[in-house]
């Protein structure tokens, strides 16, 4: 739907398209078309990327340019120089070509084995594409490497309680700033209420090492009993994720010591959890719980350790799937709760 809306304060989109099965990962768009993943398996066929022309193909309902089968995915693609790099829920990460292959149905150009997934979204930066398996961050040569298969340039250690079974890692992929890759992990039955982890980790050390059990560069914890499920997000120096309850500040420097703990943290009333990112704009840093509510905080904090926030509302007041918050042009775009069996995204106005 055009992002000024249509005039009135219920917008019909401009087209459509019919799906496989249901999607619970963001689009992407790149190169003139968006990308989208939809649930399911290899058995049932139902776990299927596609590709459609963002502008519309000029008709109410589109089809795809070309699709391929990606099963049990919850992964959301990510495109980088013409390759599309998604995580397949069989433990794999795949590279497409991102226009397509001139058929329509393709193939992946390379795959990587995870082993197990996380259902993150990749990163790509530096020459290298990361993923996350349920276990670690897993980095890949971007361009791959020859090969239908291709091994991990370097891997990080596992996480804390994954040798039990009680920790991994969730939805979240990894984050990327500079040489620092970021991810966080959550351990169900950690000592000391530490049941959230967040790691940082120096890539280009890790390369140099040509390790598979990488030590990270330092860890952090949200409150006791607190944990994060989605990705971190970094803007001037800071480390953001939304955790079960609240939105947790950490210096994406470290603290100088081998544990740290967060700057501040801020809360919308209830707790309920979210698997969405935060997202930081024009020094307010938006998070979304599922029940409907999106808030926004000063980005630096308040000068405590608790902070209230600069402005909230609720969407629709019951327990509902929010999405990632995106502000463009003074604009805040969240999608979540449906309204009349119909997907509903809400916008919001920046006050000036």
């Amino acid at each position: 739907m055009p992002a000024t809306g249509c005039g009135s304060d219920s917008c019909d989109p401009l087209w459509t398209a019919k799906l496989t099965n249901g999607a619970h990962t963001t689009p992407a768009v790149s190169g003139g078309l968006v990308f989208i993943s939809t649930a399911g398996s290899a058995d049932n066929g139902l776990g299927v990327l596609s590709a459609f022309r963002a502008a519309g193909c000029g008709k109410p309902t589109c089809d795809p340019v070309w699709t391929a089968p990606v099963p049990n995915t919850a992964s959301s693609p990510t495109v980088s120089n013409g390759i599309l790099y998604i995580v397949s829920g069989d433990g794999r990460l795949l590279a497409f070509t991102s226009n397509g292959c001139g058929r329509s149905t393709c193939a992946p150009l390379w795959t990587g084995n995870l082993k197990s997934s996380s259902n993150g979204a990749p990163a790509v930066a530096n020459g290298l594409v990361y993923a996350t398996s349920a276990e670690r961050l897993v980095a890949f040569r971007a361009a791959g490497c020859g090969l239908k298969t291709c091994p991990p340039v370097w891997a990080s250690r596992p996480v804390a309680g994954s040798d039990t079974g009680s920790g991994l890692i969730q939805n979240a992929g990894p984050t990327v700033s500079g040489d620092k890759v970021y991810f966080p992990s959550v351990d169900f039955q950690a000592p000391d209420g530490k049941a959230g982890t967040v790691y940082a980790y120096s890539s280009a050390a890790c390369l140099s090492a040509h390790t598979l059990d990488c030590t990270p560069l330092w860890v952090a914890h949200p409150a006791d009993f607190d944990s994060i499920n989605n990705n971190l997000t970094v803007s001037d120096g800071i480390l953001y994720g939304g955790a079960v309850g609240f939105v947790f500040a950490f210096d994406a420097n470290g603290c100088g010591k081998p544990v740290c703990g967060f700057l501040w943290f801020g809360g919308l009333g209830t707790a309920s959890g979210t698997n969405a990112s935060p997202s930081v704009a024009g020094g307010v840093v938006y998070y979304t719980q599922n029940v409907g509510t999106i808030g926004g905080f000063d980005a630096g904090g308040c000068g405590d350790l608790s902070c209230p926030p600069l402005w909230s509302a609720v969407t629709q007041p019951f327990e509902a799937f929010m999405t990632t918050p995106v502000i463009v042009n003074g604009r805040v775009y969240v999608a979540g709760p449906s309204v009349g069996g119909q997907p509903t995204m809400w916008v919001y106005h920046l006050a000036k």
